[in-house]
């Protein structure tokens, strides 16, 4: 029995690296065309960034078509916001000041309530939003092609679903706010109807 050679080795390993090369390549292929940011690979300031852009209202449907920079600074520029780094640079600024002066003044007092309130409230809100990623509401074009020509929706039966791709496939489209089914991330624009054609 001949034992393998190294090159023979070689050559039998190549189709799994050319499969998994196709498969890369079509995950590249289907990102160009449905932006998704759910399976990318996210640095610590895009991570960041989107954990806020996800749950803010204004931004949650929006920021899955935003370019990677768009998207940190836009978040960053929230997080400001949102955590009281405006009342602690006011604190630091009059600290380094006079910082006696400042432990004894009103405004000490006043711009830590302001901040431990801010800080609560507005670290708060985020937490208890439902993030959205672009995932949820998008679809792949084969699942598209499956209601597309349908004149009625199947019915969903209260069933949940983790995207707007399974809901397709399984030949339901529009479903409204009063269905057991609908779910506010698969609603990308808001509207109260979800996964529409």
């Amino acid at each position: 029995m001949d034992r393998p050679t190294h090159k023979t080795m070689k050559r039998r390993r190549q189709p799994t690296q050319m499969a998994v090369s196709v498969e890369q390549n079509a995950d590249t292929t289907r990102t160009r065309n449905y932006v998704t940011t759910s399976g990318e690979k996210k640095s610590l300031f895009l991570r960041g960034a989107d954990y806020l852009l996800s749950r803010l209202p204004f931004t949650k449907y929006k920021y899955q078509q935003w370019s990677k920079v768009k998207r940190i600074v836009i978040g960053y520029v929230l997080w400001l916001i949102v955590l009281p780094v405006i009342p602690l640079a006011i604190m630091a600024i009059m600290w380094v000041r006079d910082p006696e002066g400042f432990k004894k003044s009103p405004a000490f007092a006043v711009l830590s309530i302001i901040t431990v309130v801010w800080f609560g409230t507005g670290l708060g809100y985020v937490n208890t939003q439902v993030p959205v990623d672009s995932t949820d509401s998008q679809v792949t074009r084969g699942s598209l092609e499956n209601v597309k020509n349908r004149t009625r929706s199947e019915p969903t039966y209260g069933r949940t679903f983790a995207n707007c791709t399974e809901v397709f496939n399984a030949g339901i489209y529009d479903i409204e706010k009063t269905d057991p089914a609908y779910d506010p991330k698969l609603d990308r624009d808001g509207d109260g109807v979800a996964c529409e054609r």
